[in-house]
């Protein structure tokens, strides 16, 4: 039997992906258009976002601009936030991907959301990234005392997980 390549529907898809890429070139997503898509959609969005920012701060590192770039991305993150209302987002994996952005980038608006987000429950899935980006960002001292504050909420072997992670074990 031959083989025959399945065709999907990408529309959904596309227009989060280039609703992402047009954000980061300075036109920012309309809150009516946002609101339009479905929770999936809105992840796909902000995974390419993501996937943007960190194109271009790797490429900022190795050509010296990394301050000047994370200030940039932080401006488009702050004008979609403004519009779209991003951090006010009571989807779980939407607000996840929100603080990975914020943090990313050193938007140090996120930070205690993340924090409350992270200390509001123990997903692995969602708790180890967020420590790891704020312990990597200039949300080090911030990471740790919260750790510490929150250790015991955890479960055993994400808590030992995490202490690995921010080089506490």
């Amino acid at each position: 039997m031959p083989y025959k390549a399945n065709k999907f529907d990408t529309t959904l898809v596309d227009a989060s992906v280039m609703a992402a890429e047009s954000t980061c070139e300075g036109k920012v997503c309309s809150k009516k258009l946002l609101s339009s898509w479905s929770s999936p959609q809105t992840v796909v969005f902000l995974d390419r976002l993501e996937d943007i920012e960190m194109e271009r701060l790797e490429k900022a590192k190795k050509d010296g601009k990394l301050a000047e770039e994370k200030a940039k991305f932080r401006d488009i993150l702050k004008a979609l936030n403004d519009e779209c209302e991003l951090s006010k987002s009571m989807n779980s994996e939407i607000i996840f991907r929100w603080y990975k952005v914020g943090i990313r980038c050193d938007m140090k608006e996120v930070f205690p959301g993340a924090v409350k987000f992270m200390t509001s429950q123990g997903r692995m899935k969602f708790v180890r990234p967020l420590y790891r980006l704020l312990y990597a960002s200039e949300g080090k001292k911030l990471a740790l005392d919260t750790f510490k504050a929150h250790r015991n909420i955890y479960h055993s072997i994400a808590s030992k997980m995490l202490a690995k992670d921010l080089d506490l074990a």
